[in-house]
């Protein structure tokens, strides 16, 4: 059996045929493919998005932010928060501890925890900062510390 097949595509004027010999009965799928030139490719014609002019004009806004953006980080670091310096603060326990171990001489802190009605944690600050100042010498001695005044202030 003899079938004489015709393909062509849309907007071409080229044509393919092909002669076919079946031997048997069935059903068969026979694919004609056409290739189109490449010299007959025409360019696709898309229309134009965004026109030049506009393109150069929306460029500045972000431009700016960005010089914005660069100045406002260089002045940052340029120009820091001056710190203020932390004022020694006057404490009423602290002084009061203070007036105590320079009337004892040398103390213990356990005797000190007994005669102000303050939290251990309180007064081992309060030693501390003392010890800081170098108003007091604070010597370890078994679980205990013993506090001694420096008359040298």
């Amino acid at each position: 059996m003899l079938r004489v097949h015709k393909a062509s595509a849309q907007g071409l004027k080229e044509q393919a045929e092909a002669n076919i010999t079946i031997a048997k009965e069935g059903v068969f799928t026979y694919d004609l493919i056409l290739f189109q030139e490449l010299y007959e490719v025409e360019e696709p014609l898309l229309p134009e998005i965004i026109p030049e002019e506009k393109k150069k004009k929306t460029v500045w806004p972000y431009i700016f932010l960005i010089i914005v953006g660069f100045i406002l980080i260089l002045f940052s670091l340029i120009i820091k928060p001056k710190k203020k310096k932390a004022e020694p603060k006057v404490n009423g326990l602290e002084e009061e501890i203070f007036n105590y171990i320079k009337k004892e001489g040398t103390t213990t802190q356990k005797d000190i925890r007994k005669s102000f009605p303050h939290s251990e944690a309180k007064i081992s600050l309060v030693i501390a900062g003392l010890e800081g100042e170098e108003k007091i010498t604070k010597i370890k001695k078994g679980r205990g510390n013993i506090i001694k005044y420096n008359k040298v202030n």
